[in-house]
């Protein structure tokens, strides 16, 4: 459904399989990849994958991003999500792998829902699973890896109380 107004664009994914990304001057970009100035819903009705490895982004949004449906998601590129706006997930199961960050949001990243379950990975040393620039609100979080690991002040980063996954020493 195209944006219209106030209201996002809205992508329904069903059994999808998306392998071949979008190209732009011989540049792999993503396998959904939305230039629009307004929010891009991605509704989930079947499990659905995107994986190309070789794009820039699983999924990219110009805006702002929201993911929801209870089919699971699969997405894999060289980063997996970004939204250069707020990320919201809702009633949600996403996997995003990417070497440089799993999921991404310059905004706020907001988990909603009692069932939602979202796994990061980001393959490569020093890259992040996670990164907000902003916030990242959830009703509950748990940190798979490192084993006993938490949410807690960036001790490397300039950025005064910046969040990140800690093991149980506090160490990155």
């Amino acid at each position: 459904t195209p944006a219209f107004g106030d209201k996002p664009a809205v992508l329904t994914l069903n059994g999808a399989l998306i392998t071949t990304p979008y190209v732009d001057k011989d540049i792999a970009l993503g396998g959904i990849y939305s230039e629009l100035d307004q929010d891009l819903t991605i509704v989930v009705e079947s499990d659905s994958k995107v994986n190309v490895k070789d794009a820039k982004y699983g999924i990219y949004a110009n805006a702002g991003l929201m993911i929801k449906g209870e089919a699971a998601l699969d997405v894999r590129g060289e980063s997996g999500i970004r939204s250069n706006g707020n990320l919201t997930f809702y009633e949600s199961t996403v996997t995003a792998k990417g070497s440089s960050y799993g999921i991404y949001a310059a905004g706020d990243i907001d988990i909603k829902g009692t069932d939602s379950v979202i796994t990061a990975e980001s393959t490569a040393d020093g890259g992040s699973a996670i990164t907000s620039v902003t916030s990242l609100t959830t009703n509950n979080l748990s940190v798979a890896e490192p084993e006993d690991g938490r949410i807690d002040k960036d001790p490397a980063s300039s950025i005064p109380d910046y969040p990140s996954v800690v093991d149980k020493d506090g160490k990155l």
